[in-house]
C-alpha cells in the first residue's frame, strides 16, 4: 500500500473507496454503452456523496494532501478512453474541488486570530449604499441633501425658539430640545458619509471609523427610545397627577432624567462594539448597506457571531421592548384619565398635549421594529435599507413639524419672537 509521510491514516478512507469502486469501474469496460450509463447513473451519486461527506481533517492535519491523493487517483483513471467514465470523473473532480475550496476557506478563517484589534483597525470596508444609474444617483443625492438640510434647519429652529422663549421653559419642551439635539446628532453621523458616497464616489471606510459610526448610531437610537419613554412619563404625570406635576417634574428631576438617559444610551452599545472589534474578517469586505449597520457588518465575519446575536436580542428586549411597554402603559393610564374628564374641551386639550408625542412614538418605533424585529425569512438587505431610511431620515425630519404644528404655545412663542425682532 502507498504511504505518505508514514501516516497510514491518510489512506484509510481512500482504501475503502478504492476497494468499493475500482471493481465496479473495471467491470463497466466489458459492458455495452447503455449498460455502462446505467452503472454510472447508479454509482455516480453514491460516490459523489461519499466525496462530499468525507472530511480529511479527521485523518490528517493537512487536508490538501488527502485531496491531492484523491485527485491523482481520479486523473489516472481518466486515461481510460470512455466518454461516460470521463464525464463521471469530471463530476467527481468538481465535487472534490468544491469541497477543497470550502476546507481552504475554513482553514484560512481558522488562521485569522480573533482579538487582534490592531490588525482590524487597518482593514478597509466598502459601503455599497444605494445602487443605480447616473440619473437615479443624482436624484437620490438631491433628495437626501434636502432632507438633511431641512432636518438641521427644523431641529435647530426648535432648539432656538425653546431657548429664547421663557414661556416654553417647561419639562415638556426641555425634553423636546434634547430630542431635537439628538436628531441633529445622529443624522450627522450618517448623512455626510452617505452624501459623499453619491457625490465623491467615496465608498471606502476604515474599520475604526466604521466602529465609531456603529457605536454612536446605536447610542443615539438607545437614547431616543429612553427619551421618548421619559417624555411619555412627563405626559402621564401632567395628565394623571396634575397637582403634583411641578413637584415631581422639577428642574433638578428633569436634568437628572436627561443625564441618566444620555449616559445609559452611551453605555448600551459598548459590549456590542467590543465584541465586533474582536471579529475576524477573512472574506468579503463589502457592507451591503448605506452605513455601518451591525447586522450587515457581522455577516462578513468568518468567526462565530452567536454571542453578539444573543446579546443583541437581550439588549433589544431591555432597551427597546421595555421602554415601549412603559410607553403603552403610560398612554393606557392617560386615555383612561382623559375619558373621565366630563367636558369635551378639557378632553381635547388633554389629548392635544400628548398627541404629537404619540405620533412621534408610532413613527419612530414602528419603523425601528419593522427593520430589526421581523422574521428572518422576510429579511433582505435591500428592503432593510429603505426601512432604515424611515428612522434615519424621515423621523428626524418630521419631528419638528409634528411638535410645532397645532401647538398653540409654540405658535405663540414664534409670534412673540417675530414681534420683538
Amino acid at each position: 500500500m502507498l504511504a505518505i509521510g508514514g501516516n497510514s491514516l491518510v489512506l484509510q478512507p481512500f482504501t475503502v473507496f478504492l476497494k468499493a469502486s475500482l471493481p465496479v469501474l473495471l467491470m463497466t469496460l466489458c459492458l455495452s454503452n447503455e449498460h455502462r450509463e446505467n452503472v454510472m447513473f447508479l454509482c455516480g451519486p453514491k460516490t459523489i456523496n461519499f466525496i462530499g461527506d468525507l472530511n480529511p481533517t479527521r485523518y490528517t492535519e493537512s487536508p490538501s494532501i488527502s485531496i491531492q491523493i484523491l485527485k491523482k487517483y481520479l486523473e489516472n483513471l481518466r486515461l481510460l478512453h470512455n466518454s461516460v467514465l470521463v464525464q463521471y470523473f469530471d463530476e467527481l473532480l468538481i465535487a472534490t474541488k468544491t469541497k477543497e475550496d470550502s476546507w481552504t476557506k475554513e482553514q484560512t478563517c481558522n488562521e485569522c486570530l480573533p482579538g487582534q484589534m490592531e490588525k482590524n483597525l487597518s482593514t478597509e470596508f466598502i459601503i455599497v449604499g444605494f445602487e443605480g444609474n447616473g440619473q437615479l444617483r443624482v436624484a437620490l443625492f438631491v433628495i437626501l441633501l434636502l432632507i438633511y438640510l431641512l432636518t438641521l434647519l427644523g431641529n435647530f429652529v426648535i432648539m432656538t425658539i425653546v431657548y429664547c422663549s421663557t414661556n416654553l421653559h417647561l419639562p415638556m419642551y426641555f425634553f423636546l430640545t434634547n430630542l431635537s439635539f439628538l436628531d441633529l446628532t445622529y443624522t450627522t453621523i450618517i448623512f455626510p458619509k452617505l452624501l459623499a458616497h453619491f457625490f465623491l464616489r467615496s465608498t471606502q471606510i476604515s474599520f475604526f471609523k466604521c466602529l465609531l459610526q456603529m457605536y454612536f448610531f446605536f447610542s443615539m437610537l438607545s437614547i431616543e427610545l429612553i427619551l421618548l419613554t421619559v417624555m411619555a412619563y412627563d405626559r402621564y404625570v401632567a395628565i394623571c397627577n396634575p397637582l403634583r406635576y411641578s413637584t415631581i417634574m422639577s428642574k433638578t428631576a428633569c436634568i437628572q432624567l436627561a443625564i441618566g438617559t444620555w449616559m445609559t444610551g452611551f453605555l448600551v452599545p459598548l459590549p456590542h462594539t467590543k465584541l465586533v472589534s474582536e471579529l475576524s474578517f477573512c472574506a468579503s469586505r463589502t457592507i451591503n448597506h448605506f452605513f455601518c449597520d451591525m447586522t450587515a457588518l457581522i455577516k462578513l465575519s468568518c468567526t462565530s457571531t452567536h454571542t453578539i446575536e444573543a446579546l443583541t436580542y437581550l439588549v433589544g428586549v431591555v432597551v427597546a421592548m421595555v421602554p415601549f411597554l412603559f410607553i403603552v402603559i403610560s398612554y393606557i393610564n392617560i386615555i383612561s384619565a382623559v375619558l373621565k374628564i366630563r367636558s369635551t374641551k378639557g378632553r381635547c386639550k388633554a389629548f392635544s398635549t400628548c398627541g404629537s408625542h404619540l405620533t412621534v412614538v408610532v413613527l419612530f418605533c414602528g419603523s425601528l421594529f419593522s427593520t430589526y424585529m421581523r422574521p428572518t425569512s422576510t429579511y433582505s438587505m435591500n428592503s432593510n435599507k429603505l426601512l432604515s431610511l424611515s428612522y434615519v431620515a424621515v423621523a428626524p425630519l418630521c419631528n419638528p413639524i409634528i411638535y410645532s404644528m397645532k401647538n398653540k404655545e409654540f405658535t405663540n412663542a414664534i409670534r412673540k419672537l417675530k414681534s420683538t425682532a
